[in-house]
């Protein structure tokens, strides 16, 4: 009988451990994916990349990054960019989700260098390593 518990014990860890190591496993690239590219935002400012931050007037009141341009995300597919196509440029909101939306909008209209930064507050740690 106890040789079978410990198959039952070991299956019943054997169901854990994967979804464990899956846990792990994101936020660990989560960690690296975000040093990453706060360094990148870092570079691609020293070259003049461009900071579009697309949080409502509000919330861009609230805290910016210094230089960022406020293009709330409703009106981003039809606002004009003093940009040429070929610049790099930055998108960030509170959160990162808007930003995401953001780097689609832009890339359907053209604009092929777009990084997704994030939080603002995450694109100007990036600026100030």
């Amino acid at each position: 009988m106890s040789a079978r518990r410990g198959r039952e014990a070991g299956a019943v860890m054997d169901a854990y451990l994967l979804p464990a190591c899956l846990v792990v496993a994101f936020f660990g690239w989560r960690w690296i994916a975000s040093a990453r590219g706060r360094r990148a935002i870092s570079q691609l400012q020293s070259t003049g990349a461009t900071i579009i931050d697309v949080r409502s007037p509000a919330e861009f009141r609230g805290g910016h990054v210094e230089g960022s341009l406020n293009i709330p995300l409703t009106e981003l597919g039809y606002a004009t960019l003093n940009v040429g196509p070929e610049a790099w440029l930055i998108v960030c909101c509170a959160s990162g989700t808007r930003s995401a939306i953001a780097k689609r909008i832009l890339r359907r209209r053209g604009f092929g260098n777009v990084v997704n930064g994030g939080s603002w507050s995450n694109v100007a740690r990036g600026i100030s390593q």
